[in-house]
């Protein structure tokens, strides 16, 4: 079943007889709280239990369908085992931005690239007049309201995301440079595979895939086994950079924080005008563009085909 298919499908078990209005993605303030579910024999308790089924199944399909919007319905995620009406409102929230405004990934856009070959050497995102169409990922680490950092990653290939990454990290990081390393690590194991399934598909492998990120401390952790000197917390972190790097298997690079297409998979950041060439980002601001306006509520007609609502 296509994305599209199951977009209208949720609609329609989870948001009929709702209020439609203008969704904007909930992020930046939105305060979420976990469940107290009623006492045996309280009336409220089978509705409230009902609704906890419910969130769960639509946070589920989410998963699935919202490669745009990972950040958001990972902050979800997070009360998955305990859901409060809070967290249902949120969900069904996002699933009503998502029907407004679907945001496809779009792949290609250019005639003249005949080879998913990584180019030599890479362009790097955002340059004007070109793009990379080969294997190439970005990591991103950001503080949540936890002492657990949260990690974001984007794979991309002809010109398209193919894995987006918006995860808890599991162990609290004392600073950000070990949640930085945390994530890194993370991309890395994202990175091996998708080499191999483009190796088996026919798609030389030749060269190390970039994987660009804005801590320069992380990339000299990367290329560098002595760097994390005695701390044996971050060497043992740091394990997976080391040998992915020393096998030729990715090619850490600096690149800043503005232009780091996986900055949004950790948090929500500002709508920037003149958005490079990663339909990954593009994706990430066509989805945010609704966030950038006022804050009142509008009522507007929801219904129809997707097509109706998908803005270009």
């Amino acid at each position: 079943m296509s994305c599209e298919a199951v977009i209208e499908t949720m609609y329609r078990t989870y948001l009929k007889g709702q209020l439609t209005y203008d969704a904007k993605l909930p992020m930046r303030d939105v305060e979420l709280e976990a469940g107290e579910v009623p006492p045996p024999g309280d009336p409220d308790r089978t509705p409230y239990l009902q609704m906890q089924t419910e969130t769960r199944s639509l946070l589920g399909l989410l998963i699935w369908v919202s490669i745009a919007y990972s950040f958001a319905t990972n902050k979800g995620c997070g009360f998955m085992a305990n859901p409060s009406w809070g967290v249902n409102a949120f969900a069904k929230h996002i699933a009503l931005h998502l029907y407004q405004y679907p945001v496809a990934v779009k792949w290609g856009g250019n005639k003249n690239i005949k080879s998913l070959v990584l180019a030599q050497p890479t362009v790097k995102p955002f340059t004007e007049g070109a793009k990379e169409y080969g294997l190439h990922f970005a990591a991103d680490a950001a503080p949540s309201n936890t002492a657990k950092g949260i990690t974001g990653g984007v794979g991309m290939l002809n010109g398209g995301a193919i894995d987006t990454i918006s995860s808890r990290q599991h162990l609290a990081s004392s600073d950000m440079h070990k949640a930085e390393i945390t994530a890194a690590a993370t991309v890395m194991h994202r990175v091996v595979p998708a080499r191999g399934v483009l190796q088996e598909a026919r798609v030389p492998q030749e060269q190390a895939t970039p994987v660009w990120i804005d801590s320069a401390s992380t990339i000299f952790v990367a290329t560098n086994r002595s760097a994390p000197k005695k701390s044996t917390w971050v060497r043992r972190k740091s394990e997976e950079l080391n040998e992915c790097y020393e096998q030729g298997e990715s090619d850490p690079q600096k690149i800043d924080e503005c232009d780091n297409f996986a900055d949004p998979q950790t948090k929500q950041v500002p709508r920037r005008e003149g958005v490079g060439a990663s339909p990954a980002l593009h994706a990430q601001h066509r989805g945010r563009a609704a966030t950038s306006g006022g804050q009142g509520v509008q009522e507007v007609e929801v219904g129809g085909r997707l097509g109706n609502h998908h803005h270009e």
